[in-house]
């Protein structure tokens, strides 16, 4: 694997696990609470106790579960979900522009195809540690922000150069927004 791609992965889950210890520190009273990590290639969520840094459980949530963020109340995870194949970011130009191989498939890498229909926000029951449902949120969501109020998600949908706005309460789609390669 390519060192440059595995320290982008190592650090995506180092900033990840900092930013949930932090907003689960602060959702929580007390000196009890849960960090909630993404294992991307086994399709998972881990669950650690941030008093122990044990881990007290492993839920199966979808494929490839990358971004991860909790509620403003912490009763909630959110996590993107994607069925697109995992492969290291394309080589570039002296522009900075990919190079793609003439007849390259995006979508028949080593023979294995996008699943579109895994795309989504998975919504996560911090109390029960289980998956609830599967939000559709564009094609490929890889990270996202929640706002302050918890009413919208804003998501970077990697594979099409877009955005999409998203209500977590209502399961529908505000606006797609596109914006430039990934």
């Amino acid at each position: 694997m390519n060192k440059a791609f595995r320290r982008i992965q190592v650090t995506a889950l180092a900033c990840s696990l900092l930013l949930l210890w932090t907003l689960s520190a602060k959702s929580q009273t007390g000196n009890s609470y849960q960090i909630f990590v993404s294992n991307e290639k086994s399709g998972d969520l881990t669950v650690i106790d941030g008093s122990t840094f044990k881990v007290i459980d492993t839920f199966h949530v979808g494929k490839r579960p990358r971004g991860i963020h909790a509620s403003p109340d912490g009763k909630t995870i959110y996590v993107a979900l994607s069925g697109t194949p995992i492969e290291p970011p394309p080589k570039l130009d002296a522009d900075g522009n990919p190079i793609f191989l003439k007849g390259h498939d995006d979508d028949d890498d080593d023979n294995v195809k996008s699943d579109k229909s895994a795309d989504g926000i998975g919504i996560i029951d911090v109390a029960k540690k289980k998956m609830l449902r599967k939000i559709p949120a564009g094609s490929d969501p890889e990270q996202f922000c929640v706002s302050a109020d918890g009413k919208r998600l804003y998501i970077s949908n990697e594979d099409v150069g877009a955005a999409t706005v998203l209500d977590p309460l209502t399961d529908k789609i505000v606006t797609f927004i596109p914006v430039t390669r990934e």
